[in-house]
């Protein structure tokens, strides 16, 4: 199957002049909702098809002319659209507006016929990678796929719109070519799309990508076959959205409230919100034919489930260190969950629950910083305040009592304990106790005090001393003054305390170390992973119970923040454990795995998590981490890594539902069948194994190995600085030597025997040795890992090309 690139066709002068900056304004534009589809496929809660129904019926009230309603995808992938059927049956179509669905392949099709869908949408993508992640199939075969769906639509005169992924940026690849961009678009006009919308998939466009894009796209195009469908994960939505208006795009994609991102787009923040869009466009006097407050209307009836217990992630600083904090919920995975708080720092994983705590009776502020409070005098009762104190009794002038609903008390800042610094910006700190009182009373009806509360005389000045001559009701007969417990009163605010306050803590529930432990996100010793949770596992076996995330991004962000710290403290043991450690005989990797263990009474495998390490020349697997120098010489399980092969599993050859797996076989033993959590901690595993390879390979400097060659018993030394080199027994000059690179390939039949074919440096010839080896397995591994040493000390960037 092939497909016309128009890109390479003789352009036209009227698609020459689109490439240009449009002179004249845009007088209108059609925003094409796309919130029930795109907005909700990647909420992490199910949203009742009732709702969604409900939702899209507000909508069509709006003055929008094309939403898009749904996407006939497998449950199984994508489970928030498992109700395709009831949605698109359920919704009142009005005859002005367009009910497009996404339709991925020829069952979708089927399905949305069933149901009367009159316009579908297709999709594919500038970026290869992506599009083996997202739909599991090349570029070209997807574009099959499409035609496929497309042929069949057009034989039910349906109208088909098109869209493309990743035209500015792919998660996977990072910048994509303009050129992928516009042979995908020419692919899918040439399939009859009426329209392409371009989609900045992982909003991470800006007005130079933008522009490059669409000058390109637009040799092969005019603008009235475009749209525009822009992510906001840096805020740049808005002004990329204007770069297209410019070049003549009048169709632009958007989800209300800004919902969306693509479940196979990592770091694809929501659509840019459809009010805002309109707002914007009214405010450059382009039309929509969209009532903005009808649209908000629609959002706020949006009846979901908003019970959530999961919180955003907060930053603080704690004692000078940065710590995280959140809500979850935790359980043991029988019980109910109950919500927690996850407190979160560098080294400690805490989980918290609020308990009481008794205060004292005393109102207070909640620090001892100085402070101006401003009093208005009144008629009756004055400043409301009490004072002791005095230079004579080196004692700064206290206030010993406020007065319920006097001056004092209405301010809702002054506090028993308070030490007043001024009066008016006059010092009165060195005042005996009456000069004080003359000031006070003198300072007028506006009175501003200066002041700093002392915690540790407040208990002394709550003693009922009623008949001291040195405490004095400012402006109130003494016989007026009402001597009565302090009350909390209304004028308070929420930052006292007293007797009648609920004040709770937060209190440890559990506190797990991150010094080596490990995140995972399956049911122990499974291929299950947990849906929205994981559990933290330590060195002791401690564990936090299963902690559990109902918003899938902040369930990300967990998973990221704690994994990071356990990272960071595992490199950091790594170093303090080197110092201990010659070069050649450094920690190059250490971290926990999961082996598959075969279990006779079943089919399956179990998993058991090893510490695996990469030391020296040594592969090591613990049950449980070294704590110290001497740990490292008790190790159980010890392997040569140029003894043994390394190989990352692919997807398609996985046994079960764990993924990111790799084998381990040593010369002589099974292999090991090995999983982590994520890509980036296999790959990080796979280039510390090459780093060791090359240092154990140029510690060992060479190899020799019995074999028999025409007949004859011999040896085969591999050579860090010579090759390959044959020798008869008592024979010091070789029969035969050829350098590493010289090695074109080698056969062998699994048994003992191996070709190694070689090419001559001047004759450009190839030549064959047969041998036979008893150990055939030992001496492939040790060749292969000579030739990856060799390799990396040719190439270093070998090795670098391998960090995540």
């Amino acid at each position: 199957m092939s497909f016309v690139n128009r890109s390479y066709l003789p352009l036209t002068s009227s698609i020459v002049k689109n490439v240009k900056l449009y002179s004249t304004k845009i007088p209108s534009v059609r925003i094409v909702e796309v919130g029930p589809r795109d907005g909700l496929q990647n909420e992490s809660f199910i949203v009742p098809a009732k709702a969604k129904i409900e939702f899209i019926n507000k909508l069509s009230l709006t003055g929008l002319k094309t939403i898009e309603v749904t996407s006939f995808v497998s449950a199984k992938w994508v489970p928030q659209m498992g109700d395709n059927t009831k949605v698109f049956s359920g919704i009142e179509k009005r005859p002005e507006i367009a009910y497009p669905v996404l339709v991925p392949n020829i069952t979708g099709l089927n399905s949305a016929l069933t149901v009367g869908v009159q316009e579908i949408a297709v999709f594919a993508a500038a970026s290869e990678s992506f599009s083996k992640k997202n739909i599991n199939c090349s570029m070209d075969e997807a574009l099959n796929r499409i035609k496929d769906v497309a042929d069949a639509a057009k034989e039910k005169n349906l109208k088909i719109r098109g869209y493309v992924s990743c035209v500015v940026g792919c998660p996977y690849e990072g910048k994509i070519n303009t050129a992928a961009v516009s042979k995908t678009v020419a692919a899918l006009l040439d399939l009859d799309c009426y329209e392409i919308s371009l989609g900045d998939t992982i909003g991470v466009g800006t007005k130079d990508t933008m522009t490059a894009m669409l000058k390109d796209v637009l040799n092969v195009t005019s603008p009235d076959k475009l749209a525009i469908h822009c992510h906001d994960t840096y805020g740049q939505a808005l002004p990329n959205i204007c770069t297209a208006l410019d070049y003549g795009v009048s169709v632009v994609d958007s989800s209300v409230s800004g919902l969306g991102g693509c479940p196979y787009a990592r770091g694809a923040s929501g659509n840019v919100a459809t009010e805002d869009l309109i707002y914007m466009l009214h405010g450059m006097g382009i039309e929509t034919g969209v009532d903005l407050m009808k649209v908000i209307e629609a959002v706020y009836n949006m009846k979901i489930n908003a019970t959530r217990m999961t919180t955003p992630i907060e930053e603080k600083i704690d004692e000078k260190l940065k710590v995280r904090i959140g809500m979850v919920t935790v359980s043991d995975g029988k019980t109910r969950p109950q919500p927690v708080r996850l407190h979160l720092s560098m080294e400690v994983l805490r989980l918290q629950k609020q308990e009481p705590i008794l205060v004292d009776q005393t109102p207070r502020p909640l620090n001892s910083k100085e402070r101006m409070v401003q009093v208005r005098r009144q008629k009756v009762g004055g400043l409301g305040l009490s004072i002791k104190g005095g230079a004579e009794h080196k004692l700064p002038i206290l206030i010993s009592r406020i007065y319920k609903n006097q001056a004092a008390d209405a301010t809702g800042e002054l506090f028993v304990g308070d030490a007043i610094i001024k009066v008016n910006g006059e010092y009165i700190t060195a005042c005996p106790h009456d000069d004080a009182v003359n000031i006070l009373r003198n300072a007028g009806d506006l009175v501003v005090l200066t002041v700093k509360h002392y915690r540790a005389a407040t208990p002394f000045l709550q003693k009922q001393n009623q008949g001291n001559k040195d405490e004095v009701n400012l402006d109130s007969p003494r016989e007026e003054v009402a001597v009565e417990r302090l009350q909390p009163t209304g004028s308070r605010p929420n930052s006292l305390v007293s007797e009648t306050d609920q004040v709770t803590r937060w209190v440890d529930i559990v506190t797990l170390p991150l010094m080596m432990a490990y995140v995972t996100r399956y049911i122990f010793g499974t291929d299950k992973l947990r849906p929205n949770a994981f559990e933290v596992r330590g060195l002791n076996g401690g564990s936090t119970g299963i902690i559990h995330c109902d918003d899938s991004a902040i369930l990300s962000q967990w998973l990221k923040f704690i994994t990071d710290n356990i990272i960071g403290l595992t490199h950091l043991q790594m170093k303090l454990y080197n110092r201990n450690f010659s070069i050649s005989d450094r920690i190059e990797y250490m971290g926990w795995v999961n082996e598959g263990v075969l279990n006779n009474n079943h089919p399956w495998q179990s998993y058991k998590p090893r510490f695996f390490a990469l030391k020296g020349t040594d592969l090591m697997l613990f049950d449980t981490p070294p704590l110290n120098v001497a740990d490292w010489n008790k190790c159980q399980l010890l392997f040569k890594v140029y003894q043994t092969m390394f190989r990352v599993v692919k997807e398609s050859e996985n046994v079960d539902e764990r993924q990111h797996c790799f084998l381990v076989q040593t010369s002589g033993q099974e292999s090991r069948y090995l999983s982590v959590e994520t890509r980036q901690e296999l790959l990080r595993i796979e280039n510390a194994w090459h780093c060791s390879v090359c240092t154990a390979v140029m510690k060992l400097g060479n190899k020799t190995f019995t074999v028999s060659y025409n007949g004859k018993t011999a040896g085969l030394t591999l050579d860090w600085n010579t090759g390959f080199s044959l020798h008869e027994a008592d024979c010091k000059t070789p029969l035969w030597q050829y350098k590493f690179s010289q090695l074109r390939g080698s056969s062998d039949d699994g048994k003992s025997k191996l070709k190694l074919h070689f090419q001559d440096t001047e004759s450009r010839a190839i030549e064959t040795k047969e041998l036979e080896c008893a150990i055939l397995q030992s001496l492939l591994f040790c060749m292969h890992a000579f030739l990856t040493a060799k390799v990396a000390s040719v190439d270093p960037a070998f090795l670098c090309s391998m960090i995540p």
